[in-house]
């Protein structure tokens, strides 16, 4: 119910109003299943576990559609010498660690962080020097990049435990990558995105894989369509600009953390698409 209650918020935003009360009229045959479910079986019927808390539509915009529970994600402590091991394993693959905060989570699942960054940035020939960093987010965020697209940051509490940090990425299936490994993917799509060079934006790219993949034509709504099916709510997240053209700002970094963790066909094809988009 939250997803489709999303999906109808998202399609709206796009200014698909059919599209948007196709999804409203499911979703008030699925509530009215539930309720019919719940008075057969004597279950009380609870309104707030369908509720979504917060629209898709203002800002700011969260990378879960639920409220992400932390509990069991504890700080750690680690010596000196445990810290110095950990910038000299990021500077020898090229990346800078953030340092005026103590690291205070765990250490491989920072090294894992490390390797998708310096394997990205490897991939698509990166010359330009990048910082990996951690900071307090908001409890419903895992990450976030500047805007000169050189700086990642990762939302601290999602790098102190691995087990919590992929039970609150698949609590909703919200992003297209359920692993830890998405994160710092997903923001490398950020990174990428700045260095197209043929105008392309991420919404251009999918249809075009499509097309190469499936041999079919596909306008943007229908794309917005699959999107929101076949790789994650979020990648269909609008943006709406001060000019009131609506964005896809999520595409390219969400089919780029399916390509990286779990890829298939099309996430192949569009990584292909991309890399050809940044004149490699």
């Amino acid at each position: 119910m939250r997803k489709s209650k999303t999906e109808a918020d998202m399609l709206e935003a796009a200014g698909d109003t059919g599209g948007a009360k196709e999804v409203r009229r499911k979703m008030a045959e699925q509530n009215k299943a539930l309720k019919s479910y719940c008075d057969s079986n004597g279950l009380k019927y609870r309104s707030d576990r369908v509720r979504t808390y917060g629209s898709v539509k203002p800002s700011p915009k969260h990378m879960s559609n639920v409220g992400n529970t932390w509990t069991g994600a504890e700080p750690a402590k680690h010596t000196s010498a445990e810290l110095a091991e950990l910038n000299q394993y990021a500077a020898d693959k090229g990346i800078k660690l953030y340092t005026r905060k103590p690291f205070d989570g765990d250490a491989e699942l920072l090294k894992s962080q490390i390797d998708t960054v310096a394997d990205l940035r490897e991939e698509f020939k990166i010359k330009e020097p990048l910082q990996l960093g951690w900071k307090r987010m908001d409890p419903d965020d895992f990450g976030e990049t500047s805007p000169n697209h050189q700086q990642i940051w990762i939302n601290e509490l999602a790098l102190r435990n691995r087990g919590v940090t992929e039970k609150n990425l698949s609590v909703d299936n919200y992003l297209a990558a359920n692993t830890a490994e998405g994160i710092a993917a997903h923001e490398m799509g950020h990174v990428i995105s700045g260095k197209i060079r043929n105008g392309k934006s991420g919404l251009d790219i999918y249809k075009e894989t499509v097309y190469n993949v499936s041999g079919k034509r596909i306008s943007d709504d229908e794309a917005i369509q699959l999107l929101l099916t076949k790789v994650s709510v979020y990648s269909a997240y609008p943006t709406m600009k001060s000019n009131g053209t609506v964005v896809y700002g999520e595409v390219i970094s969400e089919m780029l953390s399916i390509n990286y963790t779990s890829p298939n066909k099309y996430s192949s094809e569009f990584v292909r698409l991309l890399k050809e988009a940044c004149g490699l």
